[in-house]
Order: C-alpha cells, then structure tokens, then sequence
C-alpha cells in the first residue's frame, strides 16, 4: 500500500518548476528525491518521447535509493512495459517514454549514454568531488530531445562553498536560470514514519547540525573550520603604510598556478591582499603576470613550492629547476616549507580570532591574525571547501577524520600555508619610549630553538 504523503512548499515550486537548472538542495528526509522522481513521472506522462537519465554515483546506491522508490512509490506497475531488473538501466512506459538509470562511476556507460538525447538528467546526491563544473556542461549538451521541457536537476545536501554553492546559491555569483529551492526538514517530517522520527530525535548534537540543520558554510571534515567569511574577509581597499610585504607560489605544472601577495601589519596580522590564479601557464607567463601585479612593490622574500628546486629540466646540456628559471625571468624565489600539518596548524591559530588584537577595519578589539581581501575569490573558495576526505560519522554520531588525506582544489590553501610560514616566528614590539614608532624587534631563534640575541628592522 503507497504512503499518502502531503506536499511542503518546497516540494510544490519544485514541481511546478520550469527553469532549466534546478538544485532542490537540503536536510535529510526532506523530500527532495522522492519529487523529483514525481517531477519525472509527471514528465513522462505528459511528453510520449520524453527521455529520462538518472544517474547516482554507483549502482549499489542506486539500487537502496532512486530504483527501490521509483518502482515501489512512483510508478504503477501497470505504464511499465520494459524492465530490467538483471541490469537496472531503465525502463519504458506504454506510452513510449524511456528512462535510464546511470551509475555515474561507469565511464564507458556515460560515455555512450553522452551521445544521446534527453529531456530531464537529474543527478541524486551531486557533489563536487564526482561531478565537476565541466562534465555538468558536458551533460547539459545533451538535454536537446525536441518538442519537451529541458531540466537538468541535481539534489544533494549543502557540502560547502563548491561550484555548485556558487552557480546556484550565492546570490552574488548565481547564474542566469539557475533555481534553488531549500527543503528544510522541519516542513516534512510529518511524512517520515514515526520511529525514524524518534530514532534521529536521539542523535547527537554533532549529527543532527550536519544532518538536519544544514549549512553551506559549515559541513563536516573541512580543514580550516575556523574561517569566518564575516570576520576573515574584508573589502578591497589601500594598505595602510609601514607593512612588510610576502610572495608565496604554488606552482602547478600542468594544473592552476596560485600566486599570493601578503602584507604583514606591524601589530602580526598578515593581509593577503592580491591573488594570481591561472591554469596551464609557461613560466615566462607566469612571471609576466607575476611582475605585472607586483608594480614597484619590494618584498621580504618570495617563497614556492620546494618541488620547484628539482633539476628536471635541461639546456644546453646543463641541467636546471624550475625554481632558476623563475630567478632568471626575473621573479627571485626561495623554497618554502612545505610541512602540511604544522601549516595546516598555523594557518587555523592565525584564522581564530585574538581578543585584545585591534581591528583596523572595524574598531573592535578582537581579530583574527589573518584576513583575505574580497578580491582573492578562488583562494577563499578553496578555503571554505578544503576538506578531510576520510570525514564520517560513528553509530553515536561523533566525527572522525583521517589528517593525512584531503580533497578539493588546494592551490590557494597550500599557497596560504607557504606564505603563513614564511612570516617570522613573533613581532614584539619596542617600547613606547624608543623615539621611532616604527621600530619593532624580532626575536631570533637559533636551529634548535634557543633564543638568540634580537635583531630590529626600520619600516620605509
């Protein structure tokens, strides 16, 4: 016997919905896959040559979620006239419409699935990890089935600033015809069973916050969960006088390339102020762009990845590094450390606010030692998505991580850390009698970690 269930209001924009894209996006046990299949059923029935793909990232999943509820609560058995069960690709109904069930790991499958047309592609559980912004454009190609409405839809739960947040969701970068529609479980709860109800009432805090109050800003295994956009980001604008500036580069050989400019304010809080983020650049390009940026600026140093240092070039019979070759085209650099964990530990001290540390930018005092201007878009997007990949949940709903694994692009996080780590060990500062209020004393360390005798620099 179906479940009687009644429609929430998201629920119903989703159903009468006639934008291209759609991203029915939120809690667990919201509805969300359960209408788009009925939003599917109803297109079926309405368009004869209608041509369906769904596609989940295995056919196991496949199988407990989209197959099981389509043929149990979705379609009558009676409009099925082809079905394989053996090997669940789809089926057709009476009326001449086909549906295809996708695994979305099978590249051989997709492939030949690419060169045909279709009216609906939805996309259950879509997250950027197995999905990227290129291969949605590569399906989005194939929604041309004439005659019919074209949706493409993907469900998921809110797993960060990805591509997806941004297209979709944020409202600065949101795209033309792209629709989102939050499902909050509040409203449809009173679908679920009881005993599910009562069974996720007695979950722990930590579980319920990822589960059913979800938020695109925070999700579970991300690195740096310190990183506040409100307090982290600040607006574009000059640099106040007197600060020592930094270069730090992650060099990508046939991937992104990430340049940051950090300027350090004599009170330790580090500005990055400017990125370079570019894809498949020679190194003459890179340091053009480099020296282009940098304007007149002098710098403290210029630090890159210490893979560079490799002499796995060669000319004139004499091999060479990366590294000389960006000396040589005019951009000077010195290796950084690469340590990823005692980075990852520094940038999330520096992200955490300090209280008693003055803000600039608002008054308060409170702030936290590092900030990124709003115009390092790519390097924040990466912060807020850099994440633990072997993240999960235990039958008790604590979280647990594995440090040494992480997923998402990492270009602007390692260019973070390099830049975080060249900064010098601590800013005292002199004391206010000294005549010069631009005078500050850095403590040496010796190499293994004895103080030495104090040395001062004079801002310019």
């Amino acid at each position: 016997m179906r479940q009687r269930w009644e429609l929430t209001p998201a629920q119903s924009r989703l159903l009468v919905s006639t934008s291209r894209f759609i991203l029915p996006a939120g809690d667990r046990g919201a509805g969300k896959t359960s209408s788009v299949l009925w939003k599917i059923y109803f297109h079926m029935m309405k368009y004869p040559n209608a041509r369906v793909l769904i596609g989940r990232r295995t056919i196991p999943s496949l199988m407990r979620t989209v197959i099981k509820d389509w043929y149990a609560d979705i379609i009558p058995s009676r409009l099925v006239v082809k079905r394989r069960d053996s090997n669940p690709m789809g089926c057709t109904l009476k009326n001449g419409a086909e549906l295809f069930f996708v695994p979305l790991d099978d590249e051989k499958l997709v492939g030949d699935l690419m060169s045909g047309s279709f009216s609906i592609i939805f996309i259950d559980q879509a997250k950027d990890d197995f999905l990227t912004r290129k291969e949605f454009d590569d399906l989005d190609g194939c929604l041309r089935t004439p005659d019919t409405l074209h949706h493409f839809v993907m469900a998921c739960n809110p797993h960060g600033h990805s591509w997806i947040h941004n297209d979709f969701v944020d409202p600065r970068t949101r795209k033309e015809d792209h629709e989102y529609i939050y499902f909050p479980y509040e409203q449809n709860k009173m679908n679920l069973p009881a005993q599910t109800r009562q069974a996720w009432e007695k979950k722990s805090a930590t579980w319920k916050k990822f589960n059913l109050q979800g938020s695109w800003d925070e999700y579970a295994g991300l690195v740096w969960p310190q990183f506040d956009p409100n307090i982290n980001v600040i607006p574009r604008g000059p640099l106040p006088p007197h600060m020592r500036k930094y270069r730090a580069i992650d060099h990508g050989y046939s991937g992104y390339t990430c340049c940051l400019w950090g300027a350090l304010m004599p009170n330790g809080v580090l500005i990055v102020y400017k990125e370079m983020y570019d894809l498949g650049l020679m190194v003459t390009q890179i340091t053009d762009r480099i020296l282009e940026m940098s304007g007149d600026e002098k710098y403290v140093m210029t630090v890159i990845d210490p893979s560079t240092r490799a002499r796995t070039r060669e000319r004139y019979h004499q091999r060479y590094s990366i590294a000389q070759e960006y000396a040589e085209y005019g951009v000077p650099v010195i290796p950084a450390n690469s340590d990823k964990n005692v980075g990852i530990n520094r940038v999330a001290e520096m992200l955490t606010p300090v209280k008693g540390l003055e803000n600039i930018w608002t008054g308060e005092n409170t702030s936290p030692r590092l900030m990124f201007m709003d115009n390092c878009k790519k390097t924040i997007e990466d912060i807020q998505t850099y994440q633990h990949v072997a993240a999960f949940m235990d039958a008790r709903g604590e979280l647990h991580m594995r440090e040494d694994t992480r997923r998402g692009r990492d270009h602007g996080c390692d260019a973070t850390r390099y830049l975080t780590m060249a900064l010098p060990r601590s800013v005292v500062r002199v004391e206010e009698e000294e005549e010069d209020t631009n005078v500050y004393r850095y403590p040496r360390i010796g190499r293994y970690g004895t103080r030495r005798k104090a040395f001062t620099w004079q801002a310019v």
